[in-house]
């Protein structure tokens, strides 16, 4: 592969050099955006010198797939091999995950809300409190995204089972039946950290299906909800952040999964949104 020039630096207020992003080659660009996997063998070798060997197990990549990855890296001059089989990031490769990765964060949030807007309802999403997240009122640092991609297809469901596993919600609202999600559903309601609880019809007969429902009704109280209008998401809040989960129409496969932080007005204000569409 042919070798690629350094692109023009422009100083910090550090001192330090970083890439001026408009006089980068397209192509060392879309190198990086074909796969999460190369960024993250710069930001390892950003933290310290590894051997191959180490790289492979750290990443869990392929060795040959890391070999023929590194090959790469260093005729783009990023990274350097030397004698004692070590590889190292170099001065370029340090400065393009000063950029790149910052720019990977922010394209990464936004793809994650525009399949989020793909699969909600427009009722969420024609409306000014989801909009303005595309105008980034919310800071990409108050959002994470976990889309669901050939590689790893069920990354975006399992996420979300372990934040509704582990995390103490508030509100939960559950369209569609999942045995991961009903079983964390009965822990929330039995430690009574629960104050408002919204499932669609489906949900609410998939669930009687193991317990009873009357039970269920006496251990949720007055925070059970149940929307007879069938609603196709899953989400919850915590006392932080709001969890969306958003599903494919045909197959009900989780598409994607977007958190953002509650202390937002606007994350808050589309929160509300959604509860009060649910129950009215």
């Amino acid at each position: 592969m042919a070798e690629s020039r350094p692109p023009v630096s422009r100083e910090r207020d550090s001192g330090h050099t970083v890439p001026s992003f408009e006089n980068w080659s397209w192509e060392w660009l879309e190198y990086l955006a074909r796969s999460p996997r190369r960024i993250r063998v710069l930001h390892v070798l950003d933290e310290n010198a590894h051997r191959k060997g180490e790289l492979s197990d750290t990443l869990n990549i392929p060795r040959s797939t890391l070999l023929r990855t590194l090959r790469e890296m260093i005729g783009y001059g990023w990274v350097a091999e030397r004698q004692t089989g070590l590889y190292e990031i170099t001065l370029a490769g340090g400065l393009v995950v000063d950029v790149f990765e910052e720019f990977y964060r922010q394209f990464h949030s936004l793809a994650g809300l525009t399949q989020l807007e793909q699969v909600l309802p427009s009722e969420l999403t024609n409306c000014p409190e989801f909009q303005s997240l595309f105008q980034r009122r919310v800071g990409y640092d108050e959002a994470s995204t976990y889309v669901s991609t050939a590689d790893s297809p069920y990354e975006p469901m399992r996420n979300f089972a372990e934040k509704l596993r582990s995390e103490d919600i508030e509100c939960l609202f559950l369209g569609v039946a999942n045995p991961f999600y009903s079983d964390s559903l009965r822990r929330s309601l039995d430690d009574g950290s629960i104050s408002e609880l919204i499932v669609s019809r489906n949900v609410m007969d998939d669930i009687s299906q193991r317990e009873s429902f009357d039970d269920l009704r006496s251990v949720a109280g007055g925070s059970l909800s149940i929307a007879e209008d069938t609603f196709r998401y899953n989400g919850f809040t915590t006392g932080q952040t709001l969890v969306i989960e958003g599903l494919n129409e045909e197959d009900l496969m989780t598409q994607v999964v977007v958190e953002l932080s509650l202390t937002v007005d606007t994350v808050r204000e589309w929160s509300e949104r959604i509860s009060t569409t649910l129950v009215n």
